[in-house]
Parts: structure tokens; sequence; C-alpha cells
């Protein structure tokens, strides 16, 4: 009886043992499966903006046969996709600069975006890949970020080869074979003694017989072979390459407020402060063409009713990415102010800025810019969202926003 109460005690024990280890091992084991996605993450990005660096780097034309392929926008992005083989990477952004230390995002000739214009010899181009990292399990302590990784390689544009042309290349004599001497046989004779036969009576007759041949002949063979053919080629290349580099594009904004207090002595020292001037708030005075349709290339009207020059300071854009439907360009009045690759459809913001508004002076009011968006396939449910920074007290222009709409 005693026994059988001790054995149900061991079982307990047991089962109460490992209720308590089993949720630290269980928080083990998660925290080493998360943190395996997240170098997982991070590798694919690495490599990504590094295959697609490479690509662009390499000198000749693309597959096609076409274009070159620093030019290859495309090609880069394929390049980069091709090691996703998780399906991480939702941004891919391709830039162009003259050098380390000559970024500036506010600056399009420091800081060009893909397809460039013609480059230079040691130019760069610079691969940026970003994924978004979220832990499956919420026990373990790893929060969502962005894992981001940037490569950049210099771009071998032209090299000039010079050197001098052989006019007169030395000719080889004609080969003539020779060939080995026929061999000639020679034989020599030799006397041979006829047998002769003595007879000499006796009681016992003794015949004699001695016949002797000899034969020597002789051969003799003695072939020479002469072959002397030289070739001589002397070519000599000499390579010059030469570089300069001279950008220099230097933006200067400035706003400058100065506000005045004047004070009034006398006998008393009393200050008499002046009225502090204060900013009146400017209408909205920016309208737009109203929703924007779908499709693949995606244009939107925006007016300025005043004929003052403005600022983007933002570009916000939104779309329905289910199916892999990508961003794949921006550009204002034909001019691109990026180039990409952007699967995320939920107020994706567009790089760099702020960016000048090119409304062109002139004619009657109102003056107008197109914002065009390129997507890689068709897409729908499209939003536009743009703050400007030269009107701080209007709020910001919104694609779905009927109020804002002209005429």
């Amino acid at each position: 009886m005693w026994m059988r109460r001790w054995r149900k005690a061991q079982h307990s024990q047991t089962t109460v043992e490992f209720a308590l280890v089993a949720v630290i091992l269980l928080m083990l084991i998660m925290g080493i499966m998360e943190l395996g996605r997240l170098i997982a993450t991070y590798v694919i990005v690495a490599t990504a903006s590094r295959e697609g660096a490479r690509y662009g780097a390499a000198t000749g034309l693309n597959q096609t046969g076409g274009v070159a392929r620093y030019k290859d926008c495309d090609g880069i992005v394929q390049a980069a996709l091709a090691v996703d083989f998780l399906g991480v990477i939702q941004e891919v952004t391709i830039r162009y600069d003259h050098g380390p230390g000559t970024d500036n995002p506010a600056s399009t000739a420091d800081d060009i975006h893909c397809p460039p214009p013609d480059l230079k010899n040691g130019d760069r181009i610079r691969v940026m890949v970003s994924a978004q990292f979220d832990p499956i399990a919420p026990i373990v302590p790893l929060s969502a970020r962005v894992v981001r990784s940037e490569n950049a390689r210099t771009l071998l544009v032209k090299v000039e080869v010079a050197g001098t042309q052989i006019t007169n290349p030395p000719t080889l004599p004609p080969y003539t074979p020779t060939f080995p001497p026929t061999p000639t046989y020679t034989f020599t004779p030799t006397n041979t003694h006829t047998p002769t036969t003595t007879f000499t009576p006796s009681r016992t007759p003794t015949p004699s017989n001695t016949p002797t041949n000899t034969a020597t002949p002789t051969d003799t063979l003695t072939p020479t072979d002469t072959l002397t053919p030289t070739n001589t080629l002397t070519p000599s290349i000499t390579l010059t390459p030469s570089i300069t580099f001279t950008p220099s594009i230097t933006l200067t904004p400035s706003r400058t407020y100065t506000p005045s207090r004047t004070y009034t002595p006398s006998r008393t020292y009393t200050p008499t402060p002046t009225a502090t001037p204060t900013n009146t708030p400017l209408s909205c005075v920016l309208k737009h063409s109203g929703p924007i349709a779908n499709g693949q290339n995606v244009t939107w009207t925006i007016y300025d009713l005043t004929g003052a020059n403005f600022l983007a300071n933002a570009i916000t854009v939104s779309w329905n990415s289910s199916g892999g439907v990508a961003l794949n360009g921006v550009a204002i009045d034909g001019t691109s102010i990026w180039t990409g690759y952007s699967v995320q459809g939920s107020g994706f913001s567009v790089p760099g800025g702020p960016w000048a508004l090119p409304f062109s002076p002139g004619g009657s009011l109102p003056w107008q810019i197109r914002l065009t968006l390129a997507f890689k396939q068709s897409a729908t449910q499209i939003r536009v969202v743009m703050s400007v920074v030269t009107d701080p007290f209007c709020e910001p222009l919104d694609s779905n926003n009927s109020s804002q709409r002209y005429p």
C-alpha cells in the first residue's frame, strides 16, 4: 500500500518539474527561431544590395544588348530580388553620386536617380534595400524593425586605349619541306673455292670434300632533315586613361524673420515695447484635379492660383499592392525624383526631398504641374498626399479630398 502511494507521489513530482522547465525550454526554442529569422533577413538584404550594385557596376551591355548595365534599372532590381528566397524585400532604391562625401538628398546633381544621365569614370552606383521584420511569437523580447542595407560600387564607364598600329608586319619565309634521301643498298661479293676431289689409290680410298660459302652484304642509310623557320612579332599598346571630376551645385534656401522691439528711455526708464509681428496664415492657394484614375502610369495635376513658388516637403503614395503590384518611379513634370521598387502599398513615403514645384511663370493663372506615378502592373485604389513647405497653414494636398478640387 505504501509503495503504491510512493509511486503516485513520484509521478506527480515529475509532472510539476516538467511544467516548470517546459516554459523556459519553449521560450529558448522560440527565441532561437526568431533570432534565426532576423539573421536570415539581414543576410538577404545585405546580399541583395551587394548583388544589385555588382550588376550595375559591371561593364558592357545587358542581356538584350541594348542598354548599358549601369542604366538597366529593371536588371539591377531583378539582380537584387533574385537572392530573396524568403520574399521579405519591400523596397529597392537606386541612386548615383560622384564619390564618397558628395551625397546630398536635396541636390539632384549629386544624388541622381535611375536611369541616370551621362556619367563619368569614378562615379558611384548605390543600391539600397530594405525589408520589414515582424516576430511571429510575441513572447520573445524582439520588436518589429526595418532591416536596411546599402552597397556602393565605382563605375568604369569609358576607357580610352591608345597604341601604334603595325603598318608593315613581318613576312615569314615560305615553308619548304625537306625529304630524307632514298636509302642505297650495296652488295659485296666474295670468291668461293670450288671443291676438288682427289683420288689416292690405296687399300682404303678416302674422299675429301671441303666446300666454303661466304656472303657479306652491307647496308648504309644517312638521312638528314633541316627546318629553320623564324617568326618575330613586336606589338606595342599604351593605355592613358584620363578622369576629371568638377561637380559643383549649391542650393541655399533662406527664410529670415526679423521682429523688432523698440525701447524709449525716459527719466523713469520705462521701456515701451512695440507690437510684435505675427504670421498671418495664407489662404490655401494650391488645388488638384481630383481623384486619381487607376492604371499603370498615373498622372495627378496640381494648380497654383497665385503664381507663387512652392516647395514639396513630403510625398506619400498608397495603392492596393495585393498580387505584388509594385511602384517603380515618381516624376514631377517629366523629371524623375525617385526610381526603385516598392510593394509597400500602405503609406509609402518617397525618399529624398524637398522638391521644387516648377510652376512655369507667364500666362494667365492658374499655373499647373503634373505628378506622374509609374507602376509595374496596373494599380487600383491610388491615393497621393503632398505637404508643402511654404504654406504651413494649409492642410496637405490629398487626392481624395473633394474640397481641394479645381475647378
